[in-house]
């Protein structure tokens, strides 16, 4: 009994750290290229430039941007700093540009969104307000 409950922690222990290795791994590439994408988006609102904004939105979104509305988007793309977190789910992105703790130890914050297609990060214009 003694013998299954080590060899069954030993594997939990085993699994979860090879989940936090690849999470941090292999998913640091695409966080680079979210990263980047959201920064060329702040500076591109910041200037309002409206071309570099349009080609950061999802195709769906940029006839409406061509005329200079950029939704809630300027409100919620903040500098990126050290508090912000990236998640990453398939072709699914997260960015949280200024994460909070809610009683020292539970994340949040808002958030917006970004898919990708064809290889390249694009923001849907979704924003989650925490």
């Amino acid at each position: 009994m003694k013998r299954a409950l080590v060899g069954s922690f030993l594997f939990l222990l085993a699994s979860g750290s090879g989940l936090f290795l690849y999470d941090h791994f292999a998913l640091r590439p695409e966080r680079a290229q979210v990263k980047a994408r959201y920064v060329a988006m702040h500076r591109a609102l910041q200037t309002r430039d409206v071309e570099t904004v349009r080609s950061l939105l999802a195709p769906s979104l940029r006839p409406r941007a061509a005329k200079g509305d950029f939704g809630i988007l300027p409100t919620f793309v903040t500098a990126f700093g050290k508090q912000s977190a990236i998640h990453i789910s398939g072709s699914k992105a997260t960015v949280v540009p200024e994460r909070v703790f809610y009683w020292g130890i539970i994340p949040g914050g808002n958030s917006i969104e970004m898919v990708k297609i064809d290889g390249q990060w694009f923001f849907t214009g979704k924003v989650h307000i925490d």
